[in-house]
């Protein structure tokens, strides 16, 4: 029975594994688009065009598992939104859902982020920045194959308790 539920913990840990973001996000602002590769950040005010002109202080960073969007105390946005587009995983996995944290911006909810055909917008109008930021956790679609092998580890657990001698794992 220990190997049994070694080999089922195997499965579940290898559906979990996630894919790292690869390449560059473009990000669309009302000024026009720029591109963040992985690893790399825009910060406002800048020369880039999504800083819309902006004096007011803002970083916006891409991680290998989301991006991160920071202001300065009392910094807001001069552009209502930001898109997020051309988001590419490991394995070239779609993006699935996105988790949402927040602290210290004010007129921000998770609400304010949105997916719709692979493209993530983050709604900033009314938003002011009191020193903090908002990160959002990218994932992708679960890898077929780890779909499977979870779903054959659930079928060997399940039918192995019903026969109970079904196998003998020694």
């Amino acid at each position: 029975m220990k190997r049994l539920t070694q080999f089922a913990t195997f499965f579940v840990l290898a559906a979990s594994l996630r894919a790292d973001l690869v390449g560059s996000l473009t990000v669309t602002g009302a000024e026009g688009s720029d591109s963040i590769a992985v690893g790399g950040s825009v910060r406002c005010p800048g020369t880039s065009v999504i800083c819309d002109g902006s004096s007011d202080s803002l970083v916006i960073v891409v991680h290998t598992f989301g991006l991160s969007i920071d202001g300065g105390a009392g910094a807001t946005y001069g552009t209502s939104y930001l898109d997020f587009s051309g988001i590419s995983f490991a394995g070239n996995l779609p993006l699935w859902q996105f988790t949402v944290s927040y602290a210290a911006v004010n007129g921000f909810t998770p609400q304010d982020v949105t997916l719709n055909n692979g493209v993530l917008a983050v709604d900033l109008s009314g938003v002011t920045f009191a020193g903090g930021g908002v990160d959002i956790d990218l994932i992708p679609a679960p890898e077929p194959n780890s779909s499977a092998l979870l779903g054959l580890g659930v079928v060997f657990v399940i039918l192995r308790r019903k026969a109970g001698t079904l196998l003998c794992l020694k």
